[in-house]
């Protein structure tokens, strides 16, 4: 990482003290030594503000806290980053409170996300507001609750409670009461189990008998705990066998790698490994002996996956082999309250292993000795909104940082990860045979013709799978029926003057949903009313066109009616109740056919499952991205190796219009060599990843004027800043593919260079945001997976 150019001290009108992130130098120092406090802002500035540490807070502030500033008019949340002995202005406004002083960033986390926001161009308050579970981000105060205590001794109660028993026997009561139990409780519980009200305690609190006070309400964690607390499964839910398994030699040669790591033989800090093995290959069984080693020296574990649909059926087969760990699981499908329970187990030290998404790479986790990023080559690890940071690549850096391993996993690596490998900067391990009885299913191509778009869905199902549908069926196996669409159908069109629906705020197709009669932009989530003629022509002859997870899901229960159908979807997935609810039903063999989405392309075991149909594999092929070759080969790959996982061998069949093509030819043959070698040979001409690095800037306003104008100058500015420089070009501005999203034009231009240093100061020069202002009108992303 190289630094940008440091930036002077500036005055701010409201009496704080901006300092460039930049400026900022770790500080061991406490608040005991100095009145002033250096602190991130949750703003989207890339700037530090000083404050003065007010006397009631004085000696109760360390790095990390979280605190309330006021900023301008507003009040904002902020981290304290350090204590700086002096400040250039006199006059600093004060820090308000502290939030949650149990929730503090230690020096490692605060050092791990600052990285982040120089990196990818973010706030360091919005990194750390990120880096945090919602219900701990909110701005306000943990519930608090009546409480009382006696004051006076207990000999005084008693007279009292004589005097007063015959003109106010309540207040007897409560006196009666504290003198036999001196302990505090709260006031509502008390009226419940004395059958008295509350102007009694108001009024012997006037006299000097009894206190009350507020205080927090510690039953809300009790209530949490007994909530959210993960319970091990029951000996009858158990689907994996508790005997540990024999490992073949490719699993034992990849633990021998492993375990090497732990004693620094791969150096200091320890290689990243990238463990490269078949789908069924065994990853996660070595996972699961590495993260053993770990915790039996005391030591904590983070793994990372790619889908929140992985989440149940990892967690269980962690639960299963790794007894008596606590095990916290963090993903967005979580309550509020269920990520902030967990998050709070988690920085007390009481969980051993965390499982997560992406946003897991944050986790407070004491000790922590191990990271796997399973299924690394997943694009769904990188944050598609600031700080558009990249899961796997931060965990590659957590473990630096730490002098830790990290374990990448994949069938399909990343071209940038095998890269790595092969120039050195990972280990590599290959397991290239299934640990199963079967070796990789058979993937047979079948070659679509025009009958695929007969309007009422009768081409969607080839002969061939038809026939293995109906085979599979009739042997009581299970079958996995993928297509990448939502909806029932994708797009709805008159037949007189050829009018598409589309988003009023967005330069998408509306998708067709039958269930809800409606129809879907599935970029910024409007609905609309299925209209009944053309607003055009006013022709009444509506088609509804393109195929769906839910069209299909319609037609595989007509075509076999008795056969049980199940769908898996963000469609039908609302909740982590009804994932799991799905998941298990298919595991426990009572559904025949699961139609779905990449959320069952990888990472699920379901032995049952002897045939996946891919409906087409066509629908990335052609995106306007450079990755779009390597993406289609990792899906269908990773669908594919669904099949086969029991004991009778697995098949495929491939539906397709392009069976020429050499990404679904290098998977018809699992050739992930071939793959590489074809993208390598490509991307190197064009200094695209790993070759090159790149810079997307994302420009978007509500008038297509105004984005076209500031896309345009901060071209010029970049290529002004790139000319006489080798290997650095700019690219754009164009319009992005996807030219309008809720009503905002979007321009985009690419930045590419072949070496990473030049690419991060150009882009963090000045000439993308001249007035330092990380706003949304101007994205930055640097190293996007993504190119619409």
């Amino acid at each position: 990482m190289v630094s940008r150019s440091s930036e002077s001290i500036k005055n701010k009108k409201d009496g704080s003290q901006e300092r460039s992130t930049n400026e900022h130098r770790d500080s061991t120092e406490t608040a005991k030594n100095t009145d002033l406090a250096e602190i991130a802002v949750n703003a989207p500035l890339g700037k530090l503000f000083h404050y003065l540490i007010p006397p009631e807070l004085q000696g109760k502030l360390d790095l990390g806290h979280r605190v309330l500033v006021p900023f301008g008019p507003r009040t904002l949340a902020g981290v304290i980053v350090g204590f700086p002995q002096e400040a250039s202005v006199k006059k600093l406004k004060p820090i308000k409170s502290i939030l949650q002083p149990d929730c503090r960033f230690d020096q490692h986390l605060l050092e791990f996300t600052r990285w982040i926001a120089r990196y990818y161009h973010a706030s360091w308050g919005e990194v750390l507001e990120a880096a945090l579970p919602p219900a701990i981000r909110a701005i306000k105060k943990k519930k608090t609750v009546s409480f009382v205590k006696r004051q006076a001794d207990r000999d005084t109660l008693l007279v009292e409670a004589k005097k007063c028993s015959k003109r106010a026997p309540n207040q007897s009561k409560i006196l009666h009461h504290f003198a036999q139990s001196p302990e505090p409780q709260r006031i509502q519980q008390l009226c419940d189990d004395l059958e008295v009200s509350r102007d009694a305690f108001k009024k012997l609190a006037s006299k000097q008998l009894i206190e009350i006070y507020k205080d927090l309400d510690e039953r809300q964690d009790q209530r949490n705990a007994s909530r959210y607390a993960r319970k091990s499964p029951l000996e009858h839910e158990r689907e994996f066998p508790q005997d540990e398994l024999t490992l073949h030699s490719s699993q034992e040669e990849a633990l021998k790698i492993i375990r090497s790591s732990f004693n620094g033989e791969l150096g200091t800090p320890p290689k990243p490994i990238l463990l490269h093995g078949v789908t069924g290959s065994g990853k996660t069984e070595v996972y699961l002996r590495a993260l053993k080693d770990v915790l039996d020296q005391g030591g904590r574990g983070l793994v990372l996956v790619p889908e929140i649909s992985l989440t149940p059926q990892t967690v269980r087969r962690f639960e299963e082999n790794l007894p008596g760990t606590q095990i916290a699981v963090l993903h967005s499908m979580l309550s509020s309250g269920e990520r902030a329970y967990h998050w709070r187990e988690i920085q007390t030290g009481k969980v051993g292993l965390v499982i997560g998404a992406r946003s897991a790479i944050f986790s407070p986790i004491p000790n922590l000795k191990l990271i796997i990023v399973d299924e690394e080559h997943e694009p769904s690890y990188k944050q598609e909104s600031s700080p558009r940071y990249n899961g796997r690549d931060m965990a590659v850096l957590r473990a630096k940082l730490l002098n830790i391993p990290v374990i990448l996993g994949s069938a399909t690596p990343a071209i940038e990860s095998y890269h790595n490998a092969k120039a050195g900067k990972y280990e590599l391990i290959e397991m290239p045979f299934r640990a199963t009885a079967h070796n990789l299913p058979n993937i047979i191509v079948q070659e679509l013709d025009k009958s695929f778009y007969r309007s009422d869905g009768s081409g969607l199902i080839s002969g061939p799978l038809d026939y293995q549908l109906k085979s599979c069926l009739k042997r009581g196996d299970q079958a996995i029926i993928f297509l990448n669409r939502r909806g029932f159908s994708t797009f709805l069109h008159c037949l007189q003057c050829g009018h598409v629906f589309k988003c009023e705020d967005c330069d998408i197709t509306l998708t067709y949903h039958q269930k809800e009669h409606s129809l879907r932009c599935h970029y910024c989530d409007s609905h609309y009313k299925v209209p009944e003629e053309c607003p055009e022509c006013q022709f009444t002859g509506l088609r509804k066109s393109g195929v769906g997870t839910e069209k299909l899901t319609s037609l595989l229960e007509s075509k076999f009616p008795t056969a049980r159908v199940g769908r898996l979807d963000r469609d039908t997935v609302k909740n982590q109740q009804i994932l799991r609810a799905t998941l298990d039903s298919f595991a426990k063999g009572n559904l025949d056919i699961l139609v779905g989405t990449q959320m069952l392309a990888k990472g699920h075991d379901f032995p049952g499952v002897s045939l996946v149909g891919i409906i087409t594999a066509d629908t990335g092929l052609h995106f306007p991205d450079f990755r779009s070759c390597e993406r289609t080969f990792q899906l269908i790959t990773q669908v594919a190796g669904r099949a086969g996982r029991g004991e009778r061998k697995g098949k495929v069949i491939l539906q397709t219009f392009f069976p020429d093509h050499p990404a679904l030819q290098c998977a018809v043959k699992n050739d992930y060599l071939g793959l590489y070698e074809i993208e390598k040979e490509n991307r190197e001409f064009m200094a695209y990843p790993p070759f090159g690095r790149l810079a997307k800037i994302l420009i978007q306003h509500e008038k297509q004027e105004k984005a076209e104008s500031m896309a345009m100058s901060i071209a010029d500015r970049l290529e002004q800043l790139a000319s006489g420089k080798e290997g650095v070009e700019v690219l754009g501005p164009v319009q992005a593919p996807i030219s309008r999203i809720q009503d905002r034009h979007r321009y985009h231009i690419l930045v590419k260079s072949r070496d990473a240093g030049e690419l991060l100061s150009i882009v963090g020069s000045g000439a993308v945001r001249p007035d330092g202002r990380l706003t949304a009108d101007i994205i930055i992303d640097i190293d996007p997976q993504s190119m619409l």
